[in-house]
């Protein structure tokens, strides 16, 4: 085999390889499961994905260690808001159109698929009264393994993190 066959035949494997690497993406539906309990009554408000806002990512993107992209089936901020609104009202919030109200800014949601397999989710939550008071603004971080076989990373990752807000107690005064 010639020098600059074995170069072409190098250069079509090389894309063939890496084309495989370009993109992921995942179905986000988010299936709440905390044990948790708590009592409250809130508006789910809008949410920010900061990585996105700022032009470093696509609406629907995860970042990412690796070369290729994590592209969710739908936007990260909506996905939050909507599996937050999710979990709440099964640990016995009440959900509506009355009450403080909670948003935030996801500052984060990393796919470490590099190696060190953890998905981490960082979120600012900002609970405001009727008149723009905030009561309650708390960032919370949580790191969950990608081990298979233990449920949905992303729900899982979600899920913690949800749990942390719920567990605090100047999350449960501001909604009370």
């Amino acid at each position: 085999m010639g020098f600059s066959k074995f170069w072409r035949l190098a250069a079509v494997a090389s894309a063939v390889l890496l084309a495989g690497c370009g993109l992921t993406q995942l179905n986000a539906d988010y299936v709440p499961t905390s044990t948790l309990s708590a009592h409250g009554a809130v508006q789910i408000g809008s949410f920010a994905y900061l990585p996105a806002t700022s032009g470093k990512l696509k609406p629907n993107q995860l970042r990412n260690a690796a070369f290729a992209q994590v592209l969710l089936n739908q936007n990260v901020d909506d996905y939050v808001r909507q599996s937050l609104l999710k979990e709440l009202r099964f640990v016995g919030i009440k959900i509506g159109d009355r009450g403080a109200v909670v948003g935030g800014e996801v500052e984060d949601f990393f796919d470490d698929d590099s190696g060190g397999n953890v998905l981490t989710l960082t979120v600012r939550y900002v609970v405001k009264d009727a008149t723009g008071t905030v009561l309650y603004d708390a960032e919370k971080s949580s790191h969950q393994p990608m081990s298979y076989g233990t449920g949905n990373p992303m729900d899982r990752a979600l899920k913690a993190n949800f749990e942390q807000v719920i567990a605090d107690a100047a999350f449960i005064k501001a909604i009370n």
